[in-house]
């Protein structure tokens, strides 16, 4: 099992169009809102609201068989039709639902073989409630058609042979599914969103109720190469949320000599938590002309280095997602203690 990519809509402050400068493939009806729900963690949760096909569609990454989406999720009501409030839609690269799991009137978990209005292939019982926070997952493989999905750990809806269509799946969207004018509660709120995918080639684990806490840079590393804009701290230049692109901002233009990395300290992690499934790195990153340039994101525990992909720049802000699953410098599962020390490294390799 591998973990694809988390958020927790912290980092886009109150700007939604930030979410579609990078993996989301598209938004509409969003907010990230400090209430109305209240954010499950951190400062923000994303409130997607009622109307024709609102909510958000992200991408995995490139085609996968087989996929896991999970996350916290609140409704101030149940929805008064079957085929408005959609946890999960599993979309090829040509935007076709394979799979699509609702939210039924009575609380029931409804599974889909494609769009909202497709075929019914499995009700569960009824095991949503109105007006908390519930965490959800589930695990769909496109090849068999096997789907799964869990409330609050325990497995409520479980079936092989649901869909069979051909290409592998390569999105997911969470929302009112082209259906939200029928019966659509107030609002729909998600928090501690994450996927995963199924790397090797078994079955793969559910990862469980997790919060996804989101740090900033707190202090400069060893290495300060990029020049800031303002000031003399880099760090400063990137703990801005939201991120103000035209004014704080770091710059490496000396690639290939010795000018070329920056290294931070992240502010440290609440004690509550416990264990890490993972560490990602979020990064805004541009070029300002011409001509090809690449940067990597790396993490520093102890005397060990891990590099992500080499990232090539376009002229638009993007974010990118870098995944390091477990600590380079032992090669286990993340400690609180090595996620508070670990240092991110950014490098112009182009």
């Amino acid at each position: 099992m591998s973990l694809l990519w988390a958020d927790g809509f912290d980092h886009y402050g109150s700007v939604v169009a930030y979410m579609t400068q990078g993996p989301y493939a598209a938004t509409a009806g969003l907010q990230l809102t400090t209430a109305s729900p209240a954010p499950r963690t951190g400062d923000r949760c994303c409130r997607i609201e009622g109307g024709f096909n609102t909510g958000f569609r992200r991408i995995f990454g490139g085609d996968v068989d087989v996929a896991g989406v999970g996350f916290a999720f609140i409704l101030p009501a149940l929805p008064s039709d079957n085929r408005s409030v959609c946890l999960a839609s599993f979309r090829d690269g040509g935007n076709t639902a394979t799979a699509s799991l609702m939210v039924g009137s009575t609380g029931q978990l409804i599974l889909k073989a494609g769009e909202a209005t497709s075929t019914v292939l499995e009700t569960s019982d009824p095991c949503v409630l109105a007006g908390s926070y519930q965490h959800f997952e589930c695990r769909y493989e496109q090849a068999t058609g096997a789907f799964e999905a869990r409330v609050n750990g325990v497995t409520r809806l479980s079936v092989v042979g649901a869909a069979v269509l051909a290409g592998a799946t390569a999105q997911v969207q969470v929302g009112t599914a082209g259906q939200g004018t029928f019966g659509y509660p107030a609002y729909m709120g998600v928090d501690d969103l994450y996927a995963w995918d199924d790397t090797s080639g078994g079955a793969a684990d559910f990862i469980g109720d997790k919060k996804v806490y989101t740090r900033f840079p707190a202090s400069d590393g060893a290495f300060q190469d990029w020049l800031p804009s303002v000031g003399s701290d880099g760090y400063a230049m990137l703990d801005n949320n939201p991120p103000n692109d035209g004014v704080d901002y770091l710059q490496a233009n000396n690639v290939g000599s010795a000018e070329d990395r920056s290294e931070f300290g992240i502010a440290p992690f609440p004690a509550e938590v416990v264990s890490v499934a993972g560490v990602v790195i979020a990064t805004r990153l541009f070029k300002t002309d011409a001509g090809d340039a690449k940067v990597q994101v790396g993490v520093i525990s102890g005397a060990a280095e891990e590099l992500g992909a080499e990232h090539a720049l376009s002229m638009a802000p993007t974010w990118y997602h870098d995944v390091f699953e477990t600590d380079p410098n032992t090669g286990t599962v993340w400690s609180l203690a090595a996620v508070n020390a670990l240092t991110e490294s950014l490098t112009r390799t182009e």
